[in-house]
């Protein structure tokens, strides 16, 4: 069993420290604690590939449309610059 520090969990899942930090904050990321008081983190590689694993998204994860990402109508009506809002004469 290899332990990871947060530094080198940071590194592998290529984001920062602090979202590794979140993500057990969230207790999205299974870690362990050593040390007394709040002690240090430490992750399970194992666990990391796991975590990493389950945040994969394709082609099926989605049953629901994004609500900020608008569908092209291929052939629809193009909008006049008076639907859209603009001012311009």
């Amino acid at each position: 069993m290899t332990l990871l520090t947060v530094c080198e969990s940071a590194r592998r899942l290529g984001c920062s420290e602090a979202l590794v930090y979140l993500f057990c904050s969230a207790r999205r990321l299974p870690h362990v604690r050593l040390g007394t008081g709040r002690g240090t983190i430490r992750i399970v590689e194992d666990e990391l590939d796991g975590f990493l694993k389950s945040c994969r998204v394709d082609e099926t994860s989605f049953s629901v449309d994004l609500k900020h990402i608008r569908k092209k109508q291929p052939g629809g009506p193009k909008r006049s610059s008076e639907e859209r809002g603009s001012k311009r004469p």
